[in-house]
């Protein structure tokens, strides 16, 4: 039997068998096959955007490569449902540190926000910052996100913010990085990003070669 990956298993040289044994089985079959699974992998990823923005699950990672259209399917879904809630979201895109995120958290900790962390991949080099994500997703209705040992909050823009806060909102992550493979390099990192797997939904939406881009 094939072994299945999940976010709480070791990965290891039998999961990369698989990716490559699956990449295999894409090639043999037809681009109407291809096309549906594309279709299947859409329609669950929206239905996992739903659930965490209705506050079913807290958090959810979204991988594939780069101009797949990750980012305006993710807006115009949460645009749709925001349509008849009371909930909101934020994109943040781009660099971000650990002080940016810090805020980001603050200015999005209410139960029926979204924060969406698009293509901000240097967050999962940070440990600093992969400790708050880490907070910020454990299995309370509200956590507390807190900010080192100073007396007080400085953000990027010169506002002081408190350095403790309850955070009750949910996250969005779209990343091209597949986690699962960082997790594997197993260095001084990995255990944080597992952490943060094990805690998130995870659907890797696998268009990762032309063919599949051009379906």
């Amino acid at each position: 039997n094939m072994p299945k990956m999940d976010s709480h298993s070791h990965y290891g040289k039998e999961n990369i068998h698989v990716e490559t044994y699956n990449q295999h089985i894409d090639d043999e079959k037809s681009d109407e096959e291809l096309e549906k699974e594309i279709d299947e992998r859409y329609s669950c990823m929206e239905t996992l955007i739903e659930s965490v923005s209705n506050g079913i699950n807290k958090a959810l990672i979204i991988s594939g490569g780069a101009g797949i259209g990750k980012s305006y399917t993710v807006e115009k879904i949460l645009s749709d449902l925001n349509e008849n809630s009371d909930s909101s979201f934020f994109f943040s895109k781009g660099y971000l540190r650990a002080t940016g995120l810090f805020r980001l958290l603050y200015d999005n900790r209410e139960e029926n926000q979204v924060l969406v962390i698009d293509d901000c991949d240097a967050v999962y080099n940070d440990e600093q910052a992969l400790n708050m994500l880490k907070g910020a997703l454990e299995i309370k209705k509200t956590r507390q996100i807190g900010w080192g040992s100073e007396t007080k909050f400085i953000d990027e823009n010169g506002d002081e913010l408190p350095r403790y806060f309850d955070y009750a909102g949910s996250i969005i992550f779209l990343t091209n990085k597949n986690l699962y493979h960082v997790i594997e390099k197993d260095n001084k990192i990995s255990p944080h990003v597992e952490a943060l797997v094990s805690r998130s939904l995870y659907i890797d939406l696998k268009i990762d070669t032309i063919r599949k881009r051009l379906i």
